[in-house]
């Protein structure tokens, strides 16, 4: 009888662990190809427009989409779109999915109370990392600290960090 719990709780998280690959999977291929034009707008934020860019609010209706964007938030693989006329590494595009996708009720845990100077500007330096990250010696240490963070935000909120579409 316990062989046969242990071998079924195996399987289960198998199971989990091939569906959460193919969501990075698609999560990947969709996000390497999505062309956005990032901007500085004067005040050191950027003007993106990631949730209409084609694929991206599909990717939003996968059950585990949340912790998918968290895991993949520290790749540095260089995708289609731009800041500065460079890539923007694969990484800031799941960040900036999750900065837009936060509910309102849970924004204060990563936002300053300041008004707002500049898109992103509000947003506490543990919970985030600028599309230019990698040109920094620690550009990589940085995105794999940030990812870091949400993922205790996002346990600490037990999965309702993103509750109006959340799993």
């Amino acid at each position: 009888m316990r062989t046969t719990v242990v071998v079924a709780a195996f399987l289960m998280l198998q199971l989990s662990m091939g569906c959460t690959r193919i969501e990075e999977r698609r999560v990947e291929q969709t996000l390497l190809n999505v062309s956005v034009q990032y901007s500085a707008d004067g005040a050191g934020g950027c003007i993106p427009e990631i949730l209409e860019a084609p694929g991206v609010k599909a990717l939003l209706s996968a059950p585990s989409i949340w912790r998918v964007l968290i895991d993949c938030m520290a790749r540095s693989a260089p995708t289609k779109s731009t800041f500065e006329r460079e890539s923007v590494p694969l990484g800031y595009l799941c960040l900036d999915i999750l900065l837009k996708s936060v509910d309102e009720g849970h924004w204060a845990k990563v936002s300053h109370d300041f008004a707002d100077d500049g898109l992103w500007a509000s947003v506490r330096a543990r919970y985030y990392f600028p599309p230019d990250v990698l040109r920094s010696p620690d550009g990589a240490a940085r995105m794999r600290a940030v990812r870091q963070a949400w993922r205790k935000l996002y346990r600490e909120s037990s999965g309702a960090l993103f509750a109006s579409r959340d799993e």
